[in-house]
């Protein structure tokens, strides 16, 4: 009854998850990535359907003007008649633009899951939804994953915990929404340590989680370079619990999870060895081939960050409830000397995900973006803090006020990352917690406010859209491709970039002091943010003051430049 009760309540998170994702989808605006992204899922689509025999110009990719991905024309020139063939290695070479040189350094299995998800939903979906549909969908699932795996070890009320503060975290649940690798990364590096632990019980069923590990393993490896190092935390669990199963785990799961990846990605095909010294001289050379910088505590770095930046984000950008349960979480672990298995097990995980990026050679752009799945083990340790609770913290508690203390500590930190989240919405990726002073204080510490461009939401666009005149566009520092789609699909109707027949009328400035300050290209966006009455802000009604997306006539912009030829 208890068993069936469980898998029942993990089915109807996972489904309430997936409907509050896709009643929310289209309030986010358009991310940075999100245009690399689709772009990449288009040729993807093409490539299929070309296999399956319809070479009709009607299924060809679009491509954005400021794309950086090889040009068709010289696809077609280079590879002659073997372009007839989408088996041919120009053809994969061509369509699966993945995991080689920068910056196509990312793998395939994150746009196989958007076209999936565009397959499932562009008939009733707009087309960002559609392609945003499914990450969701993965997500969803990862959070009636969660219920089933904590409630398993830990009871109910740390099932409901875990998942629920993980769907409630504010920066959580933005990137849930997203065309992008970092919720998909999440949640495979998730199901790949929950395999793993059932994989490591004595339950007769061994073989088909080490299979499930496998697979989760070889996905989140073919999803980011950072899957890659999922099992490392699991060796040394391994290691310090003594433990055969799971030594045989990595082993057998490794050779699954290697088949997987190679099997995901098709021009490895050719040439195997070749492919991966690329692939690893792309992802761990970045530092020079593509830093970016990051403002942070008022200091802008090139590349990485301190090595104390993840605790210092994980402080300021998860609900300070949450980390209290999280903090109760580790500590029972460390207080029993690390008995607890599945404890460990988490406790490991996290804390592998917090060094790894605090590496001197880690990329450290982004904020919390780089080590997303710290988050899901973070909820999960919370989970154990409520479980913590409920058994008297060590029979410290009253056992009649131990379960409806836990219980509270639930409902309280469920209630807490809940009214944050909806106070933040659609700007969760700016969202910073009490412990910093919310946006306003994190500003004043010299923190950048935002950095994905997810501020341009419909209503900023809407306004656009209604106030530039016919034949004018808009004009923006750098070019992404992002802005193309939202013009391609109606979205955002000026041209995104001036031209001779299309002059701006408008300026963008995105508020991320780490490239405005680096850039010399973006000095204008400084001078405009600080000398400049903008026409339109984009900003959080709890931090008004702080400028996320700012909007600037044109005839601002030429008296910006006009003041800098000056000096």
């Amino acid at each position: 009854m208890g068993s069936r009760f469980d898998v029942g309540l993990s089915c109807l998170l996972g489904v309430g998850t997936l409907v509050l994702l896709l009643a929310t989808m289209d309030d986010f605006g358009m991310t940075w990535d999100e245009g690399f992204t689709v772009e990449r899922e288009e040729r993807l689509k093409e490539w299929f359907a070309r296999v399956a025999g319809d070479n009709s110009p009607g299924v060809r990719a679009w491509s954005p003007p400021m794309s950086n991905l090889e040009s068709r024309a010289d696809y077609l020139r280079q590879a002659g008649p073997r372009a007839a063939s989408p088996w041919s290695r120009d053809s994969l070479r061509f369509f699966w633009p993945f995991a080689r040189e920068e910056p196509n350094g990312h793998p395939s299995f994150y746009a196989l899951i958007g076209l999936g998800g565009w397959v499932a939903g562009h008939r009733f979906l707009a087309p960002l939804e559609s392609y945003r549909c499914g990450p969701a969908i993965l997500f969803a699932l990862t959070i009636g994953a969660i219920y089933g795996f904590m409630a398993r070890l830990y009871g109910r009320p740390a099932g409901l915990a875990a998942s629920l503060v993980l769907l409630t975290m504010p920066r959580v649940f933005a990137h849930a929404h997203l065309a992008s690798y970092d919720a998909p990364l999440l949640c495979l590096w998730f199901l790949a340590v929950a395999a793993f632990s059932r994989s490591v019980e004595p339950t007769g069923r061994g073989w088909a989680w080490v299979f499930a590990f496998g697979i989760a393993w070889g996905c989140a490896a073919a999803t980011k370079f950072t899957g890659w190092f999922v099992p490392v935390p699991l060796v040394a669990w391994s290691i310090l619990q003594r433990d055969r199963r799971g030594i045989v785990t990595l082993l057998v799961g490794g050779l699954v999870a290697a088949l997987v990846f190679y099997a995901l990605n098709p021009p490895w095909w050719f040439e195997p060895i070749r492919s991966l010294h690329v692939f690893l001289q792309s992802n761990l050379g970045r530092e020079h081939r593509s830093p970016i910088p990051t403002q942070f505590f008022g200091q802008v770095y090139p590349f990485s960050l301190p090595w104390f930046n993840t605790l210092a984000w994980t402080a300021i950008v998860v609900p300070p409830i949450t980390l209290a349960l999280a903090l109760i979480g580790i500590t029972k672990v460390v207080a029993g000397r690390l008995r607890d298995r599945g404890g460990t097990l988490l406790l490991a995980s996290w804390l592998f995900l917090m060094v790894l990026r605090a590496l001197p050679g880690a990329p450290g752009h982004d904020g919390e973006r780089q080590f997303l799945p710290a988050f899901v083990f973070l909820a999960c340790l919370a989970g154990v803090g409520v479980a913590a609770l409920a058994s008297g913290l060590a029979r410290g508690v009253p056992g009649r006020f131990a379960r409806p203390l836990a219980v509270v500590s639930v409902v309280c930190a469920v209630t807490a990352g809940a009214w944050t989240t909806w106070l933040h919405h659609p700007l969760q990726l700016s969202y910073y917690n009490a412990l910093i002073g919310g946006l306003s204080g994190a500003a004043r510490a010299g923190m950048e406010p935002t950095y994905y461009w997810d501020a341009l939401t419909p209503d900023a666009r809407d306004w656009i859209n209604a106030r530039t005149k016919v034949g004018q566009s808009v004009m923006v520092a750098y070019s992404i491709p992002t802005f193309d789609y939202l013009h391609h699909w109606g979205l955002l109707r000026p041209a995104p970039f001036p031209s001779r027949a299309n002059p701006p009328q408008w300026y963008l400035v995105q508020n991320r002091p780490g490239i405005l300050r680096s850039y010399p290209a973006c000095a204008l966006d400084v001078d405009l943010l600080g000398h400049a009455r903008p026409v339109f802000v984009k900003a959080l009604g709890i931090a008004p003051e702080v400028p996320l997306v700012a909007i600037f006539a044109i005839e601002d912009a030429a008296a910006a430049v006009e003041r800098e030829r000056e000096r």
